[in-house]
């Protein structure tokens, strides 16, 4: 599924809305055929990976099958995790996350360590835990608390003034489910319609609600949903005042802002305060010298201002092989098999299943959070217990339907 979620973002921020933003502005020209080869190298980054796997087998082969768990003792303990996240946020004022970069970077750059770290471990986990226990052999019971635990924090992550939060938590979990599964949950399950109803209204309610600031509808519809949406934005502004070659910079102060992400060092701590967090960041401050410390981007920046289009190429080519290859563990019913095949795949998911982000933060990103999720599943996860396997399966199709047989029939 992963690969069908990653390649629309693709298509929606490197071609559909780089094309809307030149029609409605006339003096816009993004560079739409670096976007197109951007996305025939992920084309040819899952055509790799499918050409590396022709005539292996797929799907378990062992005469068993290792099958991680959920603690039932973990529900309390999330729960006591959720109300501590709720306490530090809501004692910092950060029920509203829309109070701009600069105020954002002030608070996070002030805040006392422990409270930082029940933060950002909480929101790092929060999709993750989510996955542990709606997607593995969990009882009905867990499923309903943590669900509960998670809805009720969701306040207190800002979610009320952020339409993309949202979207962000719903493209993360729906990376971990089989397309084909999806389709047919679809079919069979008219229920969803009601969910998705609900979730479309409260989504059309916020955009209302952000739209009556706007004098016309048609600004509302540039500024919050064209430009919000057009990844080729800060590229073609590099581009424009000559700032970005196609040959590469090879600029390594772009690195300069990661060393943010290094905990318990004092210039880390400074460049939150003065909000140099991303290479993102880099870009508007110190290459464009601009005053802002936000703007819409997405992944192709990064390797095409650094490596120019052979670096971009390298890197979409990269990323659609780990994208397929993700996907295929998920799809062999591998997910659950062991500590760290799952919080690699954890990890890899919630690091680049939105297009919207850094290349090189989310490499960053998944480094750090391979560690943390790593140290979280052993301590969420029971010891693996074991499910018997189809010896020598070769059709992804059986093997998948082993992985999702149902649960009754497990043993």
């Amino acid at each position: 599924m992963l690969r069908l979620i990653f390649l629309s973002q693709a298509i929606l921020y490197l071609l559909i809305m780089p094309a809307v933003h030149d029609y409605m502005d006339i003096v816009y020209r993004p560079p739409l055929g670096v976007a197109a080869l951007a996305i025939i190298s992920l084309l040819a980054g899952f055509a790799l990976f499918n050409r590396s796997y022709v005539g292996k087998p797929v799907g378990a082969v062992a005469d068993a099958l290792p099958d991680l768990k959920p603690r039932n003792i973990v529900l309390a303990g999330f729960a006591v995790f959720a109300i501590l996240y709720a306490y530090v946020s809501y004692t910092n004022g950060l029920l509203n996350r829309r109070q701009g970069s600069e105020a954002m970077a002030d608070i996070y750059g002030n805040l006392p360590l422990i409270e930082l770290l029940i933060l950002r471990v909480y929101e790092i986990a929060f999709v993750p835990i989510a996955v542990i226990f709606f997607f593995s052999r969990s009882s009905l019971a867990s499923r309903l608390s943590i669900a509960a635990i998670l809805i009720l924090s969701l306040p207190f992550m800002g979610i009320q003034d952020s339409r993309a939060r949202i979207l962000v938590m719903a493209i993360t979990l729906l990376s971990f489910v089989k397309a084909k599964d999806f389709i047919v949950f679809f079919y069979k399950n008219t229920k969803i319609y009601v969910l998705m109803a609900v979730a479309v209204g409260i989504f059309v309610f916020m955009s209302v609600r952000r739209a009556s600031s706007y004098a016309r509808l048609e600004d509302y519809f540039f500024i919050e949903v064209v430009k919000r949406l057009d990844g080729l934005n800060l590229v073609t502004e590099l581009r424009d005042y000559g700032l970005l070659n196609y040959l590469g910079s090879f600029d390594m102060k772009m690195f300069g802002p990661l060393i943010s992400k290094i905990p318990f060092l004092e210039a880390g701590r400074i460049a939150k305060i003065e909000g140099l967090t991303s290479t993102k960041q880099y870009f508007l401050k110190t290459v464009l010298n601009s005053s802002r410390i936000d703007d819409s981007n997405s992944i192709i920046l990064d390797p095409l201002y650094f490596g120019g289009i052979v670096g971009m190429i390298i890197a979409f080519v990269g990323l659609g092989y780990f994208i397929a290859r993700s996907d295929r563990y998920i799809a062999e019913g591998r997910l659950f098999s062991s500590y760290a095949g799952l919080a690699a795949a954890l990890a890899f998911v919630t690091s680049f299943s939105v297009i919207e982000t850094d290349f090189i933060t989310g490499i960053i990103n998944f480094a750090q959070n391979v560690v943390l999720l790593f140290a979280l599943v052993l301590v969420v996860m029971t010891r693996p217990t074991y499910r018997k396997a189809v010896q020598g399966v070769t059709d992804i199709g059986a093997s998948a339907a082993l992985a999702t047989r149902p649960r009754s029939l497990a043993p």
